[in-house]
């Protein structure tokens, strides 16, 4: 995806909108409505944006980091899903790396 997406109200996250698709309801967002500013969606944009969050999750380890390189996923879908791809990165592992991190905010099976 080239250009500008346009900023807009969500009642998704990176839970209930992507790692779980219609988890609901959601144990992180609870369904809230947030607003997302526009984002530059460039490819080699979304690429640094991916990247450096994915850099930092593997620096430190910290639910936070994890939770900053899956809302990029997630806000930079279908860019993001190349990105991962090059870089070995599935669903499957992030869902897990997320019920370790924080078992409270992923959906029961």
């Amino acid at each position: 995806m080239e250009g500008i997406r346009d900023g807009w109200a969500g009642d998704d996250c990176f839970v209930c909108g992507w790692l779980w698709p219609h988890a609901r309801p959601c144990p992180r967002c609870r369904g809230a409505v947030t607003w997302h500013s526009a984002r530059m969606m460039d490819d080699g944009v979304v690429t640094v944006r991916v990247l450096r969050a994915l850099d930092a999750w593997q620096g430190s380890g910290e639910v936070e980091d994890l939770a900053a390189l899956l809302s990029a996923i997630h806000l930079d879908l279908p860019g993001s899903l190349e990105v991962m791809d090059d870089h070995g990165l599935d669903v499957e592992t992030l869902r897990r790396a997320w019920r370790r991190a924080a078992p409270e905010e992923a959906p029961d099976d």
